[in-house]
Protein backbone atom coordinates (compact mmCIF):
# COMPACT_ATOMS: atom_id res chain seq x y z
CA UNK A 1 0.00 0.00 0.00
CA UNK A 2 1.16 3.69 -0.80
CA UNK A 3 1.63 5.31 2.33
CA UNK A 4 1.55 9.21 2.66
CA UNK A 5 4.93 10.52 3.60
CA UNK A 6 5.93 11.94 6.86
CA UNK A 7 6.95 14.93 5.05
CA UNK A 8 3.48 15.31 3.05
CA UNK A 9 1.64 14.51 6.03
CA UNK A 10 2.95 17.50 7.62
CA UNK A 11 1.70 20.04 5.40
CA UNK A 12 -1.87 19.58 6.38
CA UNK A 13 -3.74 18.84 9.87
CA UNK A 14 -6.87 16.80 9.82
CA UNK A 15 -9.90 18.50 11.57
CA UNK A 16 -13.07 17.08 12.79
CA UNK A 17 -15.27 20.77 12.90
CA UNK A 18 -14.06 24.56 11.35
CA UNK A 19 -15.57 27.93 11.73
CA UNK A 20 -13.93 30.79 9.90
CA UNK A 21 -15.05 34.94 10.56
CA UNK A 22 -14.13 36.86 7.54
CA UNK A 23 -15.51 41.12 8.35
CA UNK A 24 -16.47 42.57 5.53
CA UNK A 25 -15.14 46.04 3.82
CA UNK A 26 -12.03 47.70 3.71
CA UNK A 27 -12.15 49.14 6.99
CA UNK A 28 -14.39 49.13 10.25
CA UNK A 29 -14.49 46.16 13.07
CA UNK A 30 -13.47 43.04 13.33
CA UNK A 31 -14.67 40.08 12.98
CA UNK A 32 -17.64 39.07 15.18
CA UNK A 33 -16.34 37.60 18.41
CA UNK A 34 -16.12 33.97 19.24
CA UNK A 35 -16.95 33.06 22.35
CA UNK A 36 -16.99 29.54 24.61
CA UNK A 37 -15.96 27.00 22.42
CA UNK A 38 -16.04 23.04 23.36
CA UNK A 39 -13.27 21.80 24.43
CA UNK A 40 -10.22 20.92 22.39
CA UNK A 41 -10.71 23.76 19.88
CA UNK A 42 -8.03 26.17 18.55
CA UNK A 43 -8.56 29.49 17.97
CA UNK A 44 -6.72 32.02 15.77
CA UNK A 45 -7.41 35.92 14.89
CA UNK A 46 -5.75 38.12 12.65
CA UNK A 47 -3.46 40.83 13.93
CA UNK A 48 -5.97 43.32 12.80
CA UNK A 49 -8.53 41.80 14.22
CA UNK A 50 -10.49 41.05 10.84
CA UNK A 51 -10.45 37.27 10.21
CA UNK A 52 -10.49 34.33 12.85
CA UNK A 53 -10.72 30.69 12.13
CA UNK A 54 -11.07 27.81 15.24
CA UNK A 55 -10.99 24.50 14.49
CA UNK A 56 -10.70 20.65 16.32
CA UNK A 57 -7.81 19.02 15.20
CA UNK A 58 -7.77 15.03 14.76
CA UNK A 59 -4.55 15.29 16.00
CA UNK A 60 -4.24 17.45 18.72
CA UNK A 61 0.28 17.87 18.01
CA UNK A 62 1.12 20.58 15.62
CA UNK A 63 4.55 20.05 15.75
CA UNK A 64 5.77 19.47 11.77
CA UNK A 65 3.01 20.90 9.86
CA UNK A 66 3.63 23.90 7.87
CA UNK A 67 2.42 26.63 9.97
CA UNK A 68 1.45 29.71 8.80
CA UNK A 69 2.41 33.20 10.58
CA UNK A 70 -0.50 33.39 12.28
CA UNK A 71 -0.53 29.45 13.69
CA UNK A 72 -2.86 28.28 11.42
CA UNK A 73 -1.80 24.97 9.77
CA UNK A 74 -1.52 25.77 5.64
CA UNK A 75 -4.44 23.25 4.79
CA UNK A 76 -6.78 22.00 6.86
CA UNK A 77 -8.74 18.71 5.94
CA UNK A 78 -12.39 17.80 7.05
CA UNK A 79 -12.59 14.49 5.96
CA UNK A 80 -10.63 11.08 4.80
CA UNK A 81 -7.36 12.50 3.94
CA UNK A 82 -6.38 9.58 1.51
CA UNK A 83 -6.49 11.01 -1.53
CA UNK A 84 -4.64 14.22 -1.02
CA UNK A 85 -1.83 12.37 -2.31
CA UNK A 86 -3.28 12.08 -6.14
CA UNK A 87 -5.55 15.19 -6.22
CA UNK A 88 -6.16 16.62 -9.17
CA UNK A 89 -5.81 20.41 -10.28
CA UNK A 90 -9.33 21.24 -9.57
CA UNK A 91 -8.54 19.83 -5.91
CA UNK A 92 -11.80 17.58 -5.67
CA UNK A 93 -11.39 14.68 -3.87
CA UNK A 94 -14.17 11.87 -3.19
CA UNK A 95 -14.19 12.10 0.79
CA UNK A 96 -12.52 15.54 1.91
CA UNK A 97 -13.22 18.85 1.87
CA UNK A 98 -10.05 21.20 1.71
CA UNK A 99 -9.65 24.58 3.08
CA UNK A 100 -6.30 27.17 2.33
CA UNK A 101 -6.66 30.01 5.01
CA UNK A 102 -4.50 32.97 5.13
CA UNK A 103 -5.83 35.32 8.13
CA UNK A 104 -3.39 37.90 7.51
CA UNK A 105 -4.72 38.69 3.92
CA UNK A 106 -8.03 37.72 4.86
CA UNK A 107 -8.35 34.72 2.04
CA UNK A 108 -9.95 31.77 2.22
CA UNK A 109 -10.29 28.84 -0.87
CA UNK A 110 -11.95 25.55 0.03
CA UNK A 111 -12.53 22.96 -2.06
CA UNK A 112 -15.80 20.92 -1.08
CA UNK A 113 -15.67 16.84 -1.88
CA UNK A 114 -17.38 15.58 -4.89
CA UNK A 115 -20.29 14.23 -3.27
CA UNK A 116 -20.86 17.26 -0.92
CA UNK A 117 -19.93 15.65 2.51
CA UNK A 118 -18.08 16.39 3.92
CA UNK A 119 -19.97 19.40 4.16
CA UNK A 120 -19.12 22.85 4.42
CA UNK A 121 -21.74 25.92 4.80
CA UNK A 122 -21.82 29.84 4.47
CA UNK A 123 -23.56 32.57 5.45
CA UNK A 124 -23.39 35.87 5.05
CA UNK A 125 -24.41 38.69 7.62
CA UNK A 126 -24.06 42.79 6.63
CA UNK A 127 -20.86 42.76 8.48
CA UNK A 128 -19.42 39.79 8.11
CA UNK A 129 -18.63 36.24 5.88
CA UNK A 130 -19.03 33.03 7.97
CA UNK A 131 -17.87 29.75 6.82
CA UNK A 132 -18.13 26.57 8.50
CA UNK A 133 -18.15 22.36 8.82
CA UNK A 134 -20.73 22.49 11.52
CA UNK A 135 -23.95 24.53 12.00
CA UNK A 136 -23.90 24.35 15.37
CA UNK A 137 -20.77 26.13 15.73
CA UNK A 138 -22.52 29.64 14.95
CA UNK A 139 -24.14 29.12 18.54
CA UNK A 140 -20.73 30.50 19.42
CA UNK A 141 -20.53 33.66 17.34
CA UNK A 142 -21.97 36.55 19.78
CA UNK A 143 -24.24 38.84 18.11
CA UNK A 144 -25.13 35.44 15.35
CA UNK A 145 -29.18 35.55 15.51
CA UNK A 146 -30.69 32.56 13.77
CA UNK A 147 -33.94 32.61 12.20
CA UNK A 148 -35.56 29.58 10.58
CA UNK A 149 -35.92 29.01 6.84
CA UNK A 150 -39.87 28.76 5.83
CA UNK A 151 -38.89 26.70 3.13
CA UNK A 152 -36.27 24.22 5.02
CA UNK A 153 -38.62 23.55 7.57
CA UNK A 154 -40.83 22.52 4.81
CA UNK A 155 -38.34 20.09 3.45
CA UNK A 156 -37.76 18.65 7.11
CA UNK A 157 -41.69 17.81 7.30
CA UNK A 158 -42.47 16.61 3.77
CA UNK A 159 -39.54 15.71 2.37
CA UNK A 160 -37.71 14.22 5.41
CA UNK A 161 -34.44 16.79 5.22
CA UNK A 162 -33.63 19.82 3.33
CA UNK A 163 -33.06 19.54 -0.01
CA UNK A 164 -31.67 21.83 -2.79
CA UNK A 165 -28.69 22.90 -0.51
CA UNK A 166 -31.08 24.73 1.89
CA UNK A 167 -30.50 24.41 5.78
CA UNK A 168 -33.01 24.85 8.79
CA UNK A 169 -32.05 28.46 8.84
CA UNK A 170 -32.37 31.35 6.55
CA UNK A 171 -28.94 32.92 4.93
CA UNK A 172 -27.18 29.22 5.69
CA UNK A 173 -26.77 27.25 2.77
CA UNK A 174 -24.39 24.19 2.17
CA UNK A 175 -22.11 24.61 -0.67
CA UNK A 176 -22.52 22.46 -3.57
CA UNK A 177 -20.17 19.26 -3.69
CA UNK A 178 -17.41 19.97 -6.48
CA UNK A 179 -17.38 23.75 -6.00
CA UNK A 180 -14.41 26.11 -5.36
CA UNK A 181 -15.07 28.50 -2.55
CA UNK A 182 -13.48 32.06 -2.17
CA UNK A 183 -12.96 34.22 -0.21
CA UNK A 184 -11.32 37.94 -0.78
CA UNK A 185 -9.65 40.29 1.27
CA UNK A 186 -12.40 42.23 1.70
CA UNK A 187 -14.71 39.57 2.75
CA UNK A 188 -16.22 39.01 -0.55
CA UNK A 189 -17.12 35.85 -1.39
CA UNK A 190 -17.53 33.76 -4.69
CA UNK A 191 -18.19 30.45 -5.61
CA UNK A 192 -18.13 28.28 -8.60
CA UNK A 193 -18.03 24.48 -9.85
CA UNK A 194 -15.10 23.24 -10.82
CA UNK A 195 -15.87 19.63 -11.44
CA UNK A 196 -18.15 18.55 -14.21
CA UNK A 197 -19.70 15.35 -14.97
CA UNK A 198 -17.12 13.46 -17.87
CA UNK A 199 -18.14 13.22 -21.29
CA UNK A 200 -20.81 9.86 -21.82
CA UNK A 201 -17.83 7.23 -23.10
CA UNK A 202 -19.72 3.65 -22.50
CA UNK A 203 -17.78 0.67 -22.37
CA UNK A 204 -18.43 -2.06 -25.07
CA UNK A 205 -19.15 -4.55 -22.57
CA UNK A 206 -20.14 -5.25 -19.13
CA UNK A 207 -17.20 -7.38 -18.24
CA UNK A 208 -15.13 -4.87 -19.30
CA UNK A 209 -16.68 -2.51 -17.67
CA UNK A 210 -17.17 -4.63 -14.15
CA UNK A 211 -13.57 -5.39 -14.51
CA UNK A 212 -12.54 -1.52 -14.09
CA UNK A 213 -14.60 -0.81 -11.60
CA UNK A 214 -13.40 -3.85 -9.78
CA UNK A 215 -9.82 -2.88 -10.15
CA UNK A 216 -10.61 0.93 -9.08
CA UNK A 217 -12.35 0.01 -6.02
CA UNK A 218 -9.76 -2.70 -5.09
CA UNK A 219 -7.46 0.58 -5.67
CA UNK A 220 -9.48 2.54 -3.18
CA UNK A 221 -9.05 -0.08 -0.36
CA UNK A 222 -5.38 -0.47 -0.88
CA UNK A 223 -4.96 3.64 -0.38
CA UNK A 224 -7.29 3.55 2.41
CA UNK A 225 -5.01 4.78 5.80
CA UNK A 226 -6.22 2.07 8.19
CA UNK A 227 -5.66 2.52 11.60
CA UNK A 228 -7.74 2.20 14.79
CA UNK A 229 -10.69 1.59 12.20
CA UNK A 230 -14.03 -0.11 13.23
CA UNK A 231 -15.46 -1.07 10.64
CA UNK A 232 -19.28 -1.06 10.36
CA UNK A 233 -20.48 -4.85 9.29
CA UNK A 234 -23.98 -5.56 7.86
CA UNK A 235 -25.58 -8.22 6.19
CA UNK A 236 -25.51 -5.87 2.69
CA UNK A 237 -23.42 -6.42 -0.05
CA UNK A 238 -21.76 -2.92 0.63
CA UNK A 239 -20.17 -3.98 3.69
CA UNK A 240 -19.31 -7.72 2.24
CA UNK A 241 -17.37 -5.66 -0.72
CA UNK A 242 -15.56 -3.88 1.67
CA UNK A 243 -15.08 -6.91 3.97
CA UNK A 244 -13.45 -8.20 0.80
CA UNK A 245 -11.20 -5.50 0.28
CA UNK A 246 -10.22 -5.80 3.75
CA UNK A 247 -9.52 -9.43 3.54
CA UNK A 248 -7.46 -9.15 0.44
CA UNK A 249 -4.92 -6.35 1.90
CA UNK A 250 -4.53 -8.29 5.39
CA UNK A 251 -5.74 -5.52 7.34
CA UNK A 252 -6.25 -5.64 10.89
CA UNK A 253 -9.61 -3.95 11.86
CA UNK A 254 -12.54 -3.97 14.45
CA UNK A 255 -16.00 -4.89 13.14
CA UNK A 256 -19.04 -3.47 15.04
CA UNK A 257 -22.70 -3.86 14.12
CA UNK A 258 -25.88 -2.45 15.91
CA UNK A 259 -28.74 -4.27 16.95
CA UNK A 260 -31.76 -4.69 19.03
CA UNK A 261 -32.19 -7.01 22.16
CA UNK A 262 -33.02 -9.56 19.92
CA UNK A 263 -30.39 -10.27 17.84
CA UNK A 264 -30.45 -9.08 13.70
CA UNK A 265 -30.16 -10.42 11.13
CA UNK A 266 -27.30 -7.70 10.55
CA UNK A 267 -25.31 -8.80 13.86
CA UNK A 268 -26.17 -12.63 13.06
CA UNK A 269 -24.20 -11.96 9.71
CA UNK A 270 -21.72 -10.29 10.49
CA UNK A 271 -20.96 -12.35 13.88
CA UNK A 272 -20.51 -15.06 11.41
CA UNK A 273 -18.27 -13.77 9.11
CA UNK A 274 -15.75 -12.23 11.67
CA UNK A 275 -15.79 -15.51 13.38
CA UNK A 276 -14.72 -17.32 10.49
CA UNK A 277 -11.66 -14.80 9.46
CA UNK A 278 -10.73 -14.21 13.22
CA UNK A 279 -12.02 -10.59 13.27
CA UNK A 280 -12.62 -9.10 16.58
CA UNK A 281 -16.02 -8.59 16.55
CA UNK A 282 -18.69 -6.05 18.93
CA UNK A 283 -22.36 -6.09 18.77
CA UNK A 284 -23.85 -2.69 19.97
CA UNK A 285 -27.21 -3.71 21.93
CA UNK A 286 -29.65 -1.11 22.04
CA UNK A 287 -30.99 -1.89 25.44
CA UNK A 288 -32.06 -0.62 28.87
CA UNK A 289 -28.97 2.07 29.01
CA UNK A 290 -29.58 3.63 25.24
CA UNK A 291 -34.05 3.57 26.18
CA UNK A 292 -32.83 5.60 29.36
CA UNK A 293 -30.35 8.03 27.97
CA UNK A 294 -32.76 8.60 24.49
CA UNK A 295 -33.28 11.94 25.49
CA UNK A 296 -29.97 13.33 26.05
CA UNK A 297 -29.20 10.95 22.63
CA UNK A 298 -31.65 12.65 21.03
CA UNK A 299 -31.15 16.08 21.86
CA UNK A 300 -27.24 15.98 21.11
CA UNK A 301 -28.09 14.16 17.67
CA UNK A 302 -30.16 17.26 16.79
CA UNK A 303 -27.19 19.42 17.80
CA UNK A 304 -24.41 17.73 15.75
CA UNK A 305 -26.75 17.22 12.42
CA UNK A 306 -27.69 20.83 12.12
CA UNK A 307 -31.21 20.72 13.51
CA UNK A 308 -32.25 18.18 10.76
CA UNK A 309 -33.02 14.54 12.79
CA UNK A 310 -32.54 13.80 16.35
CA UNK A 311 -34.55 10.68 17.75
CA UNK A 312 -33.78 8.57 14.56
CA UNK A 313 -30.07 9.18 14.71
CA UNK A 314 -29.92 8.97 18.99
CA UNK A 315 -28.45 5.15 18.18
CA UNK A 316 -25.84 6.86 16.33
CA UNK A 317 -24.72 8.81 18.87
CA UNK A 318 -24.67 6.08 21.72
CA UNK A 319 -22.73 3.88 19.53
CA UNK A 320 -19.97 6.51 19.27
CA UNK A 321 -19.98 7.80 22.37
CA UNK A 322 -20.10 4.23 23.64
CA UNK A 323 -15.79 3.66 23.43
CA UNK A 324 -15.16 7.75 24.42
CA UNK A 325 -15.57 11.25 23.15
CA UNK A 326 -14.14 10.82 20.91
CA UNK A 327 -13.85 7.76 20.01
CA UNK A 328 -10.01 6.71 19.11
CA UNK A 329 -10.73 5.35 15.70
CA UNK A 330 -11.79 6.21 12.01
CA UNK A 331 -14.98 4.57 10.88
CA UNK A 332 -15.21 2.65 7.98
CA UNK A 333 -18.29 1.85 6.38
CA UNK A 334 -20.39 1.00 2.69
CA UNK A 335 -20.89 5.43 2.31
CA UNK A 336 -21.88 5.90 -1.78
CA UNK A 337 -21.85 1.84 -2.47
CA UNK A 338 -25.69 1.88 -2.86
CA UNK A 339 -24.93 4.68 -5.41
CA UNK A 340 -21.62 3.46 -7.36
CA UNK A 341 -22.26 -0.28 -7.25
CA UNK A 342 -26.07 -0.23 -8.20
CA UNK A 343 -26.86 3.14 -8.98
CA UNK A 344 -29.55 2.85 -5.99
CA UNK A 345 -30.87 5.77 -3.91
CA UNK A 346 -30.84 6.71 -0.06
CA UNK A 347 -34.44 6.21 -0.58
CA UNK A 348 -36.87 9.00 -2.07
CA UNK A 349 -40.13 7.86 -0.28
CA UNK A 350 -41.07 11.27 1.25
CA UNK A 351 -41.62 12.06 5.22
CA UNK A 352 -45.20 13.61 4.22
CA UNK A 353 -46.31 14.73 7.91
CA UNK A 354 -47.24 18.38 6.50
CA UNK A 355 -46.74 21.63 7.83
CA UNK A 356 -50.27 21.44 9.58
CA UNK A 357 -48.09 22.14 12.85
CA UNK A 358 -46.41 25.47 11.48
CA UNK A 359 -48.10 28.55 11.84
CA UNK A 360 -49.93 29.79 9.29
CA UNK A 361 -48.13 33.49 8.89
CA UNK A 362 -44.84 31.75 7.59
CA UNK A 363 -47.05 31.02 4.11
CA UNK A 364 -45.80 27.55 3.80
CA UNK A 365 -47.24 25.41 1.22
CA UNK A 366 -49.67 22.76 2.51
CA UNK A 367 -49.86 21.34 -1.28
CA UNK A 368 -46.72 20.94 -2.29
CA UNK A 369 -45.84 18.44 -3.94
CA UNK A 370 -42.97 17.04 -2.05
CA UNK A 371 -41.19 14.54 -4.91
CA UNK A 372 -40.86 18.22 -7.01
CA UNK A 373 -37.58 18.50 -5.69
CA UNK A 374 -35.74 15.42 -7.46
CA UNK A 375 -38.03 14.92 -10.12
CA UNK A 376 -36.87 17.99 -11.93
CA UNK A 377 -33.92 15.00 -12.43
CA UNK A 378 -36.57 12.41 -14.00
CA UNK A 379 -35.49 11.59 -17.25
CA UNK A 380 -38.10 9.93 -19.61
CA UNK A 381 -37.05 6.34 -18.62
CA UNK A 382 -38.06 7.11 -15.32
CA UNK A 383 -34.66 7.80 -14.01
CA UNK A 384 -32.81 9.76 -11.86
CA UNK A 385 -29.33 11.48 -13.68
CA UNK A 386 -26.53 9.59 -12.43
CA UNK A 387 -24.45 13.44 -11.12
CA UNK A 388 -27.70 14.52 -9.27
CA UNK A 389 -27.85 11.17 -8.02
CA UNK A 390 -24.35 11.10 -6.56
CA UNK A 391 -24.34 14.95 -5.97
CA UNK A 392 -28.11 15.72 -4.14
CA UNK A 393 -29.82 12.75 -3.83
CA UNK A 394 -27.48 10.96 -1.89
CA UNK A 395 -25.76 14.09 -0.40
CA UNK A 396 -29.09 15.25 1.66
CA UNK A 397 -30.15 11.73 2.15
CA UNK A 398 -26.91 11.53 4.04
CA UNK A 399 -26.21 14.78 5.55
CA UNK A 400 -27.81 13.81 9.02
CA UNK A 401 -25.91 10.55 10.07
CA UNK A 402 -22.36 12.01 7.81
CA UNK A 403 -22.67 15.06 10.19
CA UNK A 404 -23.39 13.48 13.32
CA UNK A 405 -20.54 10.33 12.05
CA UNK A 406 -17.56 13.70 11.47
CA UNK A 407 -18.49 15.03 14.20
CA UNK A 408 -16.66 12.37 16.54
CA UNK A 409 -14.80 10.26 13.80
CA UNK A 410 -13.25 10.28 10.11
CA UNK A 411 -15.47 9.06 7.84
CA UNK A 412 -14.15 6.34 5.33
CA UNK A 413 -15.56 4.61 2.53
CA UNK A 414 -13.75 3.06 -0.49
CA UNK A 415 -16.94 3.76 -2.60
CA UNK A 416 -16.08 7.80 -1.48
CA UNK A 417 -13.45 7.71 -4.17
CA UNK A 418 -13.49 10.40 -7.05
CA UNK A 419 -12.00 7.79 -9.95
CA UNK A 420 -14.67 5.27 -8.96
CA UNK A 421 -17.50 7.29 -8.95
CA UNK A 422 -16.21 8.90 -12.69
CA UNK A 423 -15.90 5.90 -14.19
CA UNK A 424 -20.28 5.89 -13.46
CA UNK A 425 -20.03 7.50 -17.12
CA UNK A 426 -18.78 4.59 -18.51
CA UNK A 427 -21.73 2.07 -17.91
CA UNK A 428 -22.21 0.19 -21.17
CA UNK A 429 -25.57 -0.46 -23.21
CA UNK A 430 -28.02 1.63 -21.11
CA UNK A 431 -27.76 5.41 -19.86
CA UNK A 432 -25.83 6.72 -16.54
CA UNK A 433 -29.66 6.92 -14.99
CA UNK A 434 -30.47 5.68 -11.64
CA UNK A 435 -32.96 3.70 -11.29
CA UNK A 436 -35.86 5.57 -8.72
CA UNK A 437 -36.08 2.20 -5.97
CA UNK A 438 -39.64 0.74 -6.42
CA UNK A 439 -40.71 -1.61 -4.03
CA UNK A 440 -40.58 -4.42 -6.25
CA UNK A 441 -36.88 -3.36 -7.23
CA UNK A 442 -35.80 -3.40 -3.65
CA UNK A 443 -37.17 -6.80 -2.38
CA UNK A 444 -35.67 -8.34 -5.72
CA UNK A 445 -32.06 -6.74 -4.38
CA UNK A 446 -32.55 -8.21 -1.15
CA UNK A 447 -33.48 -11.88 -1.81
CA UNK A 448 -31.98 -12.27 -5.13
CA UNK A 449 -29.04 -9.44 -5.35
CA UNK A 450 -27.30 -7.59 -8.54
CA UNK A 451 -26.97 -9.78 -11.75
CA UNK A 452 -23.53 -11.40 -11.57
CA UNK A 453 -22.43 -9.74 -14.67
CA UNK A 454 -23.35 -6.02 -13.90
CA UNK A 455 -22.22 -6.26 -10.40
CA UNK A 456 -18.14 -5.32 -10.11
CA UNK A 457 -18.92 -5.78 -5.85
CA UNK A 458 -19.86 -9.31 -7.37
CA UNK A 459 -17.13 -9.42 -9.42
CA UNK A 460 -14.89 -8.08 -6.84
CA UNK A 461 -15.37 -10.28 -3.86
CA UNK A 462 -15.93 -13.31 -6.18
CA UNK A 463 -11.82 -12.64 -6.55
CA UNK A 464 -11.62 -12.86 -3.30
CA UNK A 465 -13.21 -15.94 -2.54
CA UNK A 466 -13.85 -18.25 0.24
CA UNK A 467 -16.82 -17.45 2.88
CA UNK A 468 -16.92 -13.87 1.63
CA UNK A 469 -18.18 -14.96 -1.82
CA UNK A 470 -20.41 -18.05 -0.31
CA UNK A 471 -22.26 -17.10 2.84
CA UNK A 472 -25.43 -15.18 2.15
CA UNK A 473 -26.08 -11.78 1.67
CA UNK A 474 -29.03 -9.54 2.48
CA UNK A 475 -32.38 -11.98 2.47
CA UNK A 476 -30.25 -15.21 1.17
CA UNK A 477 -28.84 -14.58 -1.97
CA UNK A 478 -25.08 -15.50 -2.51
CA UNK A 479 -21.99 -13.27 -4.38
CA UNK A 480 -20.75 -16.38 -5.94
CA UNK A 481 -24.46 -17.32 -7.28
CA UNK A 482 -27.74 -18.90 -6.40
CA UNK A 483 -29.28 -18.51 -3.09
CA UNK A 484 -29.12 -19.90 0.22
CA UNK A 485 -32.21 -21.52 2.10
CA UNK A 486 -30.96 -20.87 5.49
CA UNK A 487 -30.09 -17.50 4.49
CA UNK A 488 -33.91 -17.36 2.32
CA UNK A 489 -35.84 -18.16 5.62
CA UNK A 490 -34.30 -15.97 7.73
CA UNK A 491 -34.76 -13.14 4.88
CA UNK A 492 -38.10 -14.10 5.17
CA UNK A 493 -38.57 -13.51 9.00
CA UNK A 494 -36.87 -10.10 8.42
CA UNK A 495 -39.45 -9.20 5.80
CA UNK A 496 -42.25 -10.45 8.20
CA UNK A 497 -40.94 -7.54 10.62
CA UNK A 498 -40.17 -5.14 8.20
CA UNK A 499 -43.63 -5.34 7.20
CA UNK A 500 -45.86 -5.43 10.76
CA UNK A 501 -43.20 -2.73 12.32
CA UNK A 502 -44.07 -0.53 9.32
CA UNK A 503 -47.68 -1.15 8.91
CA UNK A 504 -49.29 -3.17 12.31
CA UNK A 505 -46.77 -1.70 14.49
CA UNK A 506 -49.62 -1.39 17.71
CA UNK A 507 -51.79 -4.31 16.63
CA UNK A 508 -51.67 -8.08 17.15
CA UNK A 509 -49.94 -8.81 14.36
CA UNK A 510 -46.51 -7.07 16.69
CA UNK A 511 -47.47 -8.76 19.44
CA UNK A 512 -46.99 -12.04 17.65
CA UNK A 513 -43.76 -11.48 16.22
CA UNK A 514 -42.54 -10.13 19.49
CA UNK A 515 -43.59 -13.44 21.13
CA UNK A 516 -41.84 -15.26 17.90
CA UNK A 517 -38.36 -13.49 18.06
CA UNK A 518 -39.12 -12.37 14.90
CA UNK A 519 -39.24 -8.52 16.26
CA UNK A 520 -36.19 -6.93 15.73
CA UNK A 521 -34.62 -9.32 13.27
CA UNK A 522 -35.02 -6.38 10.17
CA UNK A 523 -36.41 -3.30 12.24
CA UNK A 524 -34.09 -2.92 15.36
CA UNK A 525 -34.96 0.61 15.69
CA UNK A 526 -38.42 1.31 16.65
CA UNK A 527 -38.85 4.59 16.36
CA UNK A 528 -42.29 4.59 17.29
CA UNK A 529 -42.42 2.46 20.45
CA UNK A 530 -39.95 4.68 21.82
CA UNK A 531 -41.88 7.83 21.31
CA UNK A 532 -45.07 6.11 22.62
CA UNK A 533 -43.22 4.65 26.10
CA UNK A 534 -39.33 5.75 26.59
CA UNK A 535 -39.51 9.40 25.14
CA UNK A 536 -42.83 10.39 26.40
CA UNK A 537 -42.36 12.69 29.32
CA UNK A 538 -39.33 13.94 27.39
CA UNK A 539 -41.69 15.06 24.32
CA UNK A 540 -44.28 16.56 26.46
CA UNK A 541 -41.98 18.62 28.06
CA UNK A 542 -39.87 19.67 25.29
CA UNK A 543 -43.22 20.44 23.25
CA UNK A 544 -44.61 22.27 26.14
CA UNK A 545 -41.45 24.39 26.90
CA UNK A 546 -41.44 28.22 26.77
CA UNK A 547 -38.69 28.31 23.97
CA UNK A 548 -40.90 25.89 22.40
CA UNK A 549 -43.81 27.90 22.40
CA UNK A 550 -42.21 31.64 21.98
CA UNK A 551 -39.83 30.33 19.10
CA UNK A 552 -42.64 31.73 16.74
CA UNK A 553 -42.70 28.86 14.48
CA UNK A 554 -45.65 26.89 15.65
CA UNK A 555 -49.31 26.91 15.11
CA UNK A 556 -49.47 27.04 19.19
CA UNK A 557 -52.85 25.72 18.50
CA UNK A 558 -52.64 22.95 16.56
CA UNK A 559 -49.72 21.97 18.17
CA UNK A 560 -51.61 21.32 21.71
CA UNK A 561 -53.90 18.96 19.98
CA UNK A 562 -51.06 17.38 18.37
CA UNK A 563 -50.16 16.39 21.49
CA UNK A 564 -53.09 16.00 23.46
CA UNK A 565 -53.39 13.21 21.04
CA UNK A 566 -50.18 11.97 21.74
CA UNK A 567 -49.71 12.21 25.46
CA UNK A 568 -53.46 10.58 25.71
CA UNK A 569 -53.96 8.18 22.61
CA UNK A 570 -50.36 7.52 21.77
CA UNK A 571 -51.21 8.36 17.96
CA UNK A 572 -50.09 11.18 15.27
CA UNK A 573 -46.24 10.08 15.65
CA UNK A 574 -45.05 11.25 12.30
CA UNK A 575 -46.31 14.71 13.19
CA UNK A 576 -44.88 14.73 17.01
CA UNK A 577 -41.63 13.63 15.51
CA UNK A 578 -41.25 16.55 13.28
CA UNK A 579 -42.57 18.70 15.81
CA UNK A 580 -39.89 17.14 18.29
CA UNK A 581 -37.39 17.84 15.39
CA UNK A 582 -38.07 21.00 15.05
CA UNK A 583 -38.24 22.09 19.04
CA UNK A 584 -34.78 20.43 19.98
CA UNK A 585 -33.76 22.82 16.74
CA UNK A 586 -34.92 25.82 18.49
CA UNK A 587 -33.73 24.94 21.87
CA UNK A 588 -30.46 24.04 20.40
CA UNK A 589 -29.92 26.87 18.36
CA UNK A 590 -31.45 29.56 20.09
CA UNK A 591 -33.33 29.73 16.56
CA UNK A 592 -36.82 31.81 16.06
CA UNK A 593 -39.19 32.30 13.55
Amino acid sequence: MTQHSTEHRHHHACVASVLVLFAKGAGGSGAPPVVDLPRGFRFHRSSDGRSTVAFLARDQSSEGHDITTSGVPRLLVLGDDFELEWRRQDGVMGNATTLEIDLERGRLEAVVALPGLPALYVMETPESTVVTSDPFLLRHVEGLALRFDPDGVSDLAQVGHPVEYRTLFRGLRMVAGGSRLEIAGSGALSTRVVWSPPARDPMSSWDEYTALQADTFGEAMSRLIIRSCQFSLSSGLDSRATLAGLLRRGASVRALTVSGENACLDARTAARLCAAYGIEHQTIVLGETFRRNLPELSAKASLLSGGINSLSHAAQVHCYGTFGDPPPFNALSGYLGNQTGRLGTEGLTPRGAGVGLIDPSLGLDSDGDPTSWYRQALQDDGLLETAFLIQQESTFGNLAAYQVGNSYSVQQSGYAYRPLIENMWRLPDRSTDARVDSLLWNLKHRFLGEPLDESFQRRYINEVGGLVATYPINWGWRSKGGVSLPGVWRGGLSLIDAYVSSRHPEGMAARVTQKLGIAGMEDFRPVHDWLRFDMKEFVSDTLLAENTRTCGLFDLDVLSRTHEIYHREGRGLGQIQVALDLALAAQNFGATA
